[in-house]
């Protein structure tokens, strides 16, 4: 039972990736969604560092995404 949910696990990230490959086509989506990921977690955590770290992370999934779809 395990191993398929390991499998099921694989395939829902395999698809959330071309996904967000895709979307990261349009330049404008990647960057507002790590400005608005940024702004909630840093306003909800009361820490600047905290929202730039996941800003970044949502930047570093957007490209990580875009390389496995193999976007322009």
């Amino acid at each position: 039972m395990i191993i398929l949910e390991i499998i099921g696990g694989l395939l829902v990230l395999f698809l959330a990736a071309q996904i967000l490959g895709r979307l990261a086509r349009f330049v404008w989506i990647p960057i507002l969604s790590s400005v608005i990921a940024g702004l909630v977690v840093g306003i909800s955590n009361h820490s600047l560092w905290g929202g730039i770290g996941t800003g970044i992370a949502v930047l570093i999934v957007f490209g990580i995404s875009s390389a496995i779809v193999g976007g322009n």
